[in-house]
């Protein structure tokens, strides 16, 4: 079975498949998006769109271009198999995907987890490591799925719109794109926005923006005492209002001794609270003095790396002992005994 698939019998009887989208699909996609009421439509396209017959040839063709969907389908008995959901992501350049679900009326509220959760195995299972989507502040109920799953908040234009990244392996095992080439930025703290987010991602800056240790089912690998994926990966932590409670004092104690090469930038905002040793404090600075502060630690941190990088493969590079030499098993007293291939009176053998 296709990762993703499932098939259950439900109490009343009826048979609930889940699997991969084809091409004869297109009939019950149609049917699905045309049954589709005002307020379902503006959730899903953000306008009151009647998608054309070729919106669903193409949601039916997605594996083609690299993309997974999956439908969600009801038999009665015998009877045809209707479908009542499907959800899909197509593949974004940073190897990520856009997110897209719809759910008939009639199968809202478990369906649509479900089904989501499906996707994410199906993701996993390709290697795609997160899925992006654009929501409506006003929809509440999509926005309640995603954030249960552990997300990110990603820069926005849109006043009125939100961009959110969930991981696909593990809820809350959050992952930076793995396509990348700019310096990246990890804002913590203030629900994961930042005042200058939009400027950053004009700038090439990558910024993802984590609620903080105090927001509702707050699923965060470092408040937990757990290395954080996004944490290591950035190139620097901003801490954007830190509050002065137990649960940020973790954090900021699980950073500095978890992720000790990554530096955390703080912004008080009001000046209240102390840094901490190693804090670099951006309080009261514009944002672009604090994307430059961001860019000079990548800086400095992909110069250490490149570093390392050249020692290793200096390393690497240095000549092997000669054929028919024996290279000395320790530095003990019958290491000459060894290098001249005489065994010890004690040997052992330790793996």
């Amino acid at each position: 079975m296709a990762a993703g698939a499932r098939l259950v019998t439900l109490p009343d009887g009826r048979v609930l498949g889940v699997r991969p989208v084809g091409a004869d699909d297109v009939d019950g996609l149609a049917a699905l998006y045309a049954g589709l009421d005002d307020d379902a439509r503006y959730r899903r396209f953000f306008s009151i769109y009647r998608p054309p017959r070729s919106f669903v040839e193409r949601l039916a063709s997605i594996e083609d271009r690299g993309g997974r969907g999956l439908v969600a389908t009801v038999r009665d008995g015998d009877g045809p198999a209707q479908v009542v959901g499907e959800a899909g992501y197509e593949l974004l350049a940073n190897g990520n995907g856009e997110l897209a679900i719809t759910i008939d009326r009639a199968w809202r509220g478990w369906l649509g987890p479900y089904l989501l959760d499906c996707l994410l195995e199906a993701a996993a299972d390709a290697g795609v490591t997160g899925l992006e989507a654009d929501v409506l502040c006003s929809n509440l109920a999509m926005l309640s799925l995603l954030r249960s799953r552990g997300y990110a908040l990603m820069p926005q234009d849109e006043p009125s719109v939100v961009r959110l990244l969930v991981p696909t392996e593990g809820r809350g095992r959050l992952r930076w794109p793995r396509r990348h080439d700019a310096p990246r930025l990890l804002v913590e703290g203030c629900g994961g926005s930042w005042r200058g987010a939009t400027a950053a991602a004009r700038a090439g800056v990558q910024v993802l923006g984590c609620p903080g240790p105090e927001a509702p089912a707050n699923r965060c690998p470092a408040a937990r005492g757990e290395p954080c994926p996004l944490a290591e990966g950035a190139d620097a932590v901003l801490l954007n209002r830190p509050g002065e409670s137990a649960a940020w004092d973790a954090l900021r104690d699980a950073h500095a001794r978890l992720h000790p090469e990554v530096p955390v930038l703080v912004d008080r905002r009001g000046g209240d609270g102390e840094l901490r040793p190693g804090e670099v404090d951006v309080t009261g600075h514009d944002p672009a003095r604090v994307l430059h502060e961001a860019a000079r630690h990548a800086r400095s941190r992909r110069a250490a790396r490149v570093r390392r990088l050249a020692r290793a493969r200096r390393q690497r590079a240095r000549p092997t002992p000669d054929e028919g030499t024996f290279a000395p098993l320790s530095a003990g007293r019958d290491a000459s005994r060894i290098g001249a291939g005489q065994l010890p009176d004690r040997a052992g053998a330790r793996g």
